[in-house]
């Protein structure tokens, strides 16, 4: 487009280039007013759809030097592909056909004090916008040369950045070029570096900076203008700049704080209920033991024979012939089921076993890292957590007279679910970091 062209329009990316491989009849297309030094600009429809078309000026028509200016024009557009940038659907020696873009310059917004410019929010959208295709552009190996106010537009739908105008570009396989570097300050030779373009952005920056009421978003625009002079400057670090010390940038470091807190928060109470759980079926197996003791050592009351009403005590062991037979075939019954439980609970508790043994090989060979540990902290305890209770059914399938309560205690007694919980221990006690290797 020329020096001064206001064409604007509505990202159409769909359109397929093949399909206007015809030619524009001008005499139905509608001329703008706003036209280049060198070119008229039109809106017409081709296959139905609304393009934007570019033709020489009359007078340029037959020139070598400027028809070969368009075709350069159309080569390097016609390879790109950006949602900021127009789409070259054609090209016919004296005219170039692109989508139309629904929008206004920057260059109009800015001479007419567009609120919408006056919120540092939005100017540091078209700042960053703009970044983002130049960063594009000149990954492609293309320098555009001319950056300015009247080059950009912001669509109607959206205000969203196009950049237009690739008549000056500079690219390697294409080296003519029009584009002048002196008028950003810049040697003549700048043209050929993308500092031309940061340079063309700091002007645009600088203005915008101008329409900010925020003080904050104002000074943090003005330094990035400033940045956008200097030699060598780079995208990456012009777009550091940019987003330092903004909202989005302060909500995003926000969050990662928050998400952070809340993980460890979360991984404390995993760790704290763990502790509990462990320290609860401890406190029961000791309980159950001390029973268990008292009731084995208790002498047995009996009536003799001899004195009718006289009770002697016995040892349990002196129990008659014609009572032990049931006895044996109680407690027969008693370690089979005991023996089912263990098998059951063993089968059950194995994959955390597995993974609390796989954890602590890569533990102990340095295979984790901090977030790691405290990941693998967290997933243990759950799996431990949940499994325990789930274990309680398990007895209670076994032993269906039992209370919840014994069915803890039959669990607790487990000598699978006790090596289970002796590793567990150790391992989030290490992995957390709360006891030395």
């Amino acid at each position: 487009m020329g020096d001064n062209e206001n064409f604007s329009s509505d990202f159409t990316p769909d359109f397929n280039p093949s399909e206007a491989s015809s030619g524009v009849d001008f005499s139905r297309a509608k001329r703008l007013n706003t036209t280049g030094s060198t070119c008229d600009a039109y809106v017409t429809e081709l296959k139905h759809r609304k393009v934007f078309v570019k033709r020489l000026k009359e007078k340029y028509r037959n020139s070598a030097r400027h028809r070969a200016a368009f075709e350069k024009e159309y080569e390097i557009g016609v390879g790109l592909s950006h949602p900021a940038l127009p789409v070259y659907i054609d090209f016919q020696g004296d005219y170039i056909v692109m989508n139309y873009i629904d929008g206004r310059t920057l260059a109009e917004m800015l001479a007419t004090e567009d609120e919408w410019l006056a919120d540092g929010k939005n100017a540091a959208k078209v700042i960053e916008q703009l970044l983002e295709v130049l960063e594009y552009l000149h990954r492609k190996g293309v320098i555009h040369c001319d950056i300015k106010s009247d080059n950009v537009l912001l669509t109607y739908a959206g205000n969203n950045v196009a950049l237009v105008d690739l008549d000056k570009v500079y690219t390697s396989h294409l080296a003519d070029t029009s584009g002048s570097a002196i008028k950003y300050g810049l040697a003549e030779t700048d043209k050929r570096n993308t500092d031309i373009d940061f340079a063309g952005l700091g002007l645009i920056a600088g203005h915008l900076a101008e329409k900010v009421k925020s003080a904050a978003v104002k000074k943090r625009i003005a330094r990035f203008s400033k940045e956008c002079k200097k030699p060598g400057v780079t995208a990456e670090e012009l777009k550091t700049i940019l987003l330092a010390g903004s909202s989005s940038a302060r909500e995003e470091r926000r969050g990662r704080k928050n998400d952070e807190g809340r993980r460890y928060y979360r991984l404390l109470i995993l760790i704290f209920v763990g502790c509990l759980a462990i320290v609860f079926i401890g406190f029961f197996v000791k309980l159950r033991n001390e029973q268990t003791e008292s009731v084995s050592t208790e002498p047995i009351p009996v009536i003799t024979d001899s004195v009718p009403g006289k009770i002697k005590d016995i040892p349990a062991a002196e129990t008659t012939a014609e009572t032990s037979a049931p006895v044996e075939a109680a407690v027969s019954k008693t370690a089979q089921q005991s023996a089912k439980l263990d098998r059951e609970l063993k089968a059950h508790f194995k994959p955390l076993l597995e993974y609390v043994e796989n954890t602590m090989r890569q533990y102990e060979n340095c295979e984790l890292d901090e977030a790691q540990q405290r990941q693998s902290v967290t997933i243990i305890t759950e799996r431990y957590l949940d499994l325990l209770h789930d274990s309680y059914g398990i007895c209670r399938n076994l032993y269906p007279d039992i209370s919840p309560t014994e069915a803890q205690l039959k669990v607790a007694d487990s000598p699978v679910f006790i090596s289970l919980t002796k590793k567990v221990e150790e391992a989030t006690r290490r992995l957390s970091g709360r006891i030395p290797d």
